[in-house]
C-alpha cells in the first residue's frame, strides 16, 4: 500500500498566465482555485464550506452546513426563470428594503394568509 505522502503529487500548480491550484492537507485541508483575474473557488474541509468569489467587488456564494448565502456586496442580485417558476419555500419568509420596494404582476396577483393578514403603512392606497 502506498504511503499517503506519495499520493499527493503536487501541492500547488501555477499556469504561465497566473491561474493557480492549491491543495492543502491536515486540519485546514482544502482546495483553492484562483484565476489570473482573482476569481476564487474554495473547497474547505476545515469550515465545511464551498465558496465561489468574484474578484474585485466581493460578491460571493457560500455553501456550508449552516445554509447557502448569496452575497451581492456590489450590484444587483437577480433570479430569473424565463420559462419556469421561482418557488420560495421556507419555515419563515422575511424581506426588507432600505429604500423603496415593489412587487408587480402582469396577470393576477394573490395575497393569502391562513391566519391574520396585516397590511400597515403611514398611508395605504387601495386601487
Amino acid at each position: 500500500q502506498e504511503d499517503r505522502d506519495t499520493l499527493l503529487a503536487f501541492e500547488r500548480a501555477v499556469t504561465e498566465i497566473g491561474h493557480e491550484l492549491k491543495l492543502t492537507e491536515g486540519s485546514d485541508g482544502g482546495i483553492l482555485l484562483t484565476t489570473a483575474g482573482g476569481h476564487e473557488v474554495t473547497l474547505s474541509d476545515q469550515d465545511s464550506k464551498i465558496t465561489l468569489k468574484a474578484s474585485g467587488a466581493g460578491n460571493k456564494i457560500e455553501i456550508s452546513d449552516d445554509g447557502i448565502v448569496l452575497d451581492a456586496s456590489q450590484g444587483d442580485l437577480t433570479l430569473k426563470a424565463a420559462a419556469g417558476t421561482i418557488d420560495l419555500q421556507s419555515l419563515k419568509l422575511t424581506g426588507k428594503a432600505d429604500s423603496t420596494a415593489s412587487l408587480e404582476s402582469s396577470a393576477t396577483f394573490d395575497i393569502k394568509a391562513s391566519a391574520t393578514l396585516g397590511l400597515r403603512g403611514a398611508l395605504v392606497n387601495i386601487n
